[in-house]
C-alpha cells in the first residue's frame, strides 16, 4: 500500500506536521520542498533544522524501525566435534534486533552514517559495514548496521517501545519477538514445551508471516 498526500493543502499540513523531525539526510530534500510550497504559495515555513533532541524523547525511531528494523529469533541446535568443526556447538535461542541503513542518501548523495552512528551509541553498541552483491545492480550494495543481542541492552528496546509502539505490520513481528524474549528470561526456553513453542513462532514472523 502507499499513501499518497498531492494536494497543496494536504501537502502544507504535512510539512507544518513533520518539520523539525528529521534526523537524517532528507532533510535536504524537505527543505527544498519548503522553498517550492513558499515560492508558489506565498508562505513563510521556516525550514526547521535536524532534531538532535534524545532519541528516546520521541517517535521517530519506532517509525524509523518500521521501515529499516529487523526482530529476529535465532535457534541453534547442538552440534558434536567433527573433522570440521573442533568443538561442539551447544542448544541456544537468542533475540536479536537489526537496524540496517544504506550508507549514502541516493538523491543527496549525503552519508548516512551520522545519524545511525548515534542510534548504534544510544544502545552501546558498535556500528559495522556490510556489503550485498545485487544482481540488479553492477555496483555491490554497501549499508551501516548494528545487532543487539544480550538481554540487558534489549530491555532497552523493549522499554523504547513500551512508551513509542509499532503501528504497522512489523508491531505483530515485536510481540512475537518480546513473547519469546520473556520466555528466555524466565526460562522457559531451556525446557523441551518452551524450545517447541518458539519453533513455532520463530515458523510464522517476519516473510513467513501470513
Amino acid at each position: 500500500m502507499r499513501f499518497v498526500v498531492a494536494d497543496t493543502q494536504g501537502v502544507i499540513k504535512l510539512t507544518n506536521l513533520i518539520n523539525g523531525y528529521f534526523r537524517t539526510p532528507k532533510i535536504i530534500t524537505f527543505h527544498r520542498l519548503i522553498d517550492k510550497l513558499n515560492t508558489y504559495n506565498s508562505l513563510n515555513i521556516s525550514k526547521l533544522p535536524l532534531d538532535h533532541s534524545p532519541l528516546d524523547s520521541n517517535a521517530w525511531f519506532a517509525g524509523f524501525t518500521e521501515a529499516d528494523g529487523y526482530f529476529g529469533v535465532v535457534i541453534t541446535e547442538f552440534k558434536p566435534k567433527s573433522e570440521t568443526r573442533k568443538r561442539s556447538q551447544s542448544r541456544r535461542i537468542k533475540c536479536r534486533f537489526v537496524i540496517e541503513q544504506r550508507q549514502f542518501d541516493k538523491p543527496t548523495n549525503s552519508s548516512c552514517k551520522p545519524f545511525i552512528e548515534i542510534i548504534a551509541q544510544y544502545f552501546q553498541v558498535p556500528l559495522l559495514t556490510s556489503t550485498h552483491n545485487n544482481i540488479n545492480f553492477s555496483v555491490p550494495a554497501t549499508s551501516y548496521y548494528f545487532s543487539i543481542e544480550t538481554i540487558d541492552k534489549l530491555s532497552k528496546i523493549i522499554h523504547y517501545f513500551s512508551i513509542y509502539p509499532l503501528l504497522g505490520i512489523k508491531g505483530l513481528d515485536y510481540q512475537d519477538f518480546i513473547t519469546v524474549y520473556y520466555m528466555i528470561l524466565n526460562k522457559d526456553h531451556l525446557t523441551d514445551l518452551g524450545r517447541e513453542k518458539i519453533k513455532i513462532i520463530v515458523a510464522g514472523i517476519n516473510s513467513n508471516r501470513k
